[in-house]
């Protein structure tokens, strides 16, 4: 990873800020923190090149629905696989426990140009939902080497998922990474959002139904396309930030199983820095 001055410190921070959108997705601890990799919010975030993600903990209570996302349109996005119903008596979550992922994360910058890589299997390990008048929340902690990364998601009444926290960095307003609503072909945004003194925008898209599948189960996904503008400054390191995440999200079983972010930030007058994360969901039953 990167070891000049500010570098990679600011490198971790962009990161956990650009990295809210990973939640709920099968995306392993490899997003970052506010201590340093680049990974982008709801879009999704970075590990450091070292080894795994970087650590970030704590749940935020949720400020509430995300301005410009939709509620028109439907979609009924079912799954042959195992469906659990939510713990709480608000919208529906993800079912808790802990279920299996494999992934690969690689980071590279313009002081270290040869990519630190790392693979292998982790955890995702889901709480039970609380219900609150923002709707279910719910805690999700990815487990990747030695590292976690936590966020705090919402499923509002109104059928949107929105993020309010991821490792250490918050959303105001919250990140609507699934839209109410959400059918094919569909768009939201831009969602302007401020966060640890930077600020950035969020849009996505959905794309066409189709089926995925997990541990040999066939599920429904609408992939979802979210990217993510961010600019700030870092211990009076200016930079600018771009994320762009995929996911195949699984409205039956209220998560991603599979998620592809790559993140470019760029500080100072030319440091570079980029990231490239891949993680699948094992498993559609926790074990």
């Amino acid at each position: 990873m990167v070891r000049t001055p500010h570098v990679r410190p600011l490198a971790l921070g962009v990161a956990a800020l650009l990295c809210a959108a990973c939640s709920g997705s099968g995306g392993g601890a490899a997003h970052a923190t506010a201590t340093g990799r680049p990974a982008v919010a709801g879009a999704p975030g970075a590990q450091s090149g070292q080894s795994g993600s970087p650590s970030g903990g704590g749940a935020a209570a949720a400020r509430g629905g995300a301005t410009g996302s939709p509620g028109s349109g439907g979609h009924g996005g079912g799954s042959g696989g195992a469906v659990h119903p939510a713990t709480a008596s608000g919208p529906a979550a993800a079912a808790p426990g802990t279920y299996p992922i494999t992934g690969t994360y690689s980071a590279s910058s313009t002081t270290q140009p040869s990519p630190s890589q790392t693979s292998g299997a982790g955890t995702l390990t889901i709480a039970a939902a609380q219900s609150t008048s923002a709707g279910s929340e719910q805690d999700q902690t990815y487990h990747y080497g030695s590292d976690d990364l936590a966020i705090h998601q919402v499923y509002a009444a109104g059928g949107e998922v929105l993020v309010s926290r991821s490792g250490s960095a918050d959303f105001s307003p919250t990140l609507p990474i699934v839209p109410a609503g959400l059918h094919d072909g569909m768009s939201w945004g831009p969602v302007s959002f401020t966060s640890s003194g930077a600020s950035g925008t969020l849009t996505g898209s959905a794309g066409q139904t189709t089926q995925a599948t997990v541990g040999g189960v066939a599920v429904t996904v609408v992939p979802i396309t979210l990217h993510i503008q961010l600019s700030g400054s870092f211990h009076n390191t200016p930079y600018t930030a771009t994320s762009v995440e995929t996911m195949s999200w699984a409205p039956a079983l209220h998560m991603a199983v599979h998620l592809h972010m790559a993140t470019d930030a760029r500080y100072a007058a030319a440091g570079t820095y980029h990231s490239d994360l891949d993680v699948s969901l094992l498993s559609t039953r926790p074990q």
